[in-house]
């Protein structure tokens, strides 16, 4: 059974509130210690201690965190509002889902190697270029997911006018955070992967 307009325009609201931040996934990071070198953790099986986690109302609203929920409000809209290629679009979020996922043990664990490699006083300049690659990685899934979202938004505006009603004219169809909005023809979604976060985490962790 169709939503009644009401239920869509709420629908677009709470999509419309999540949005894809380049983090870089930071919270993987480890901090330094009083002595400098990489704080250490005997509750980390790596025995090093993490950045920490994003507070937790940044995490809700941010699509390419691998802490959060938000990508089930795409799924829940995928699912509330039927449309061509659903089982496509579906596959595709799964499949972020688990890029996501992966990629943020490969940030920890390079971040661990980068560490034992600076006690031991050697050159970390390897280590560093890994790091540098996974965040692009990230950056990647940010686009993907961001896109996602703005199709998710055109699936409801396109159910909204069929149902003969009009969205916000200050309404975003921007995924992606500080990025431009793109203009031109309307696109087909895009469903699939070409690639499987530097925002300062609040508190330390050690996990």
């Amino acid at each position: 059974m169709a939503l009644e307009p009401e239920a869509l325009i709420a629908l677009r609201r709470r999509v419309e509130a999540v949005r894809a931040s380049p983090c870089g996934m930071a919270h993987e990071g480890i901090p330094a210690g009083p002595d400098g070198n990489p704080a250490r953790s005997t509750r980390s099986p790596s025995g090093f201690a993490r950045t920490g986690l994003c507070p937790e109302a940044v995490r809700a609203a941010n699509l390419a965190c691998s802490h959060t929920m938000a990508r089930y409000v795409l799924r829940d809209a995928i699912m509330q509002v039927p449309g061509e290629g659903d089982e496509a679009v579906v596959a595709a979020l799964h499949e972020l889902e688990q890029a996501i996922s992966l990629l943020d043990h490969r940030r920890y664990d390079a971040e661990s190697r980068r560490a034992s490699v600076r006690l031991a006083g050697t050159d970390d300049a390897p280590g560093e270029r890994e790091i540098a690659a996974l965040v692009a990685e990230h950056r990647a899934l940010v686009t993907r997911v961001g896109e996602l979202r703005d199709d998710v938004l055109r699936r409801i505006d396109d159910a909204l006018g069929a149902a003969g009603a009009n969205t916000s004219p200050q309404a975003s169809r921007t995924g992606v955070q500080n990025s431009h909005r793109r203009g031109g023809p309307r696109s087909e979604p895009s469903v699939g992967l070409t690639a499987p976060r530097r925002r300062a985490c609040a508190a330390t962790r050690t996990s």
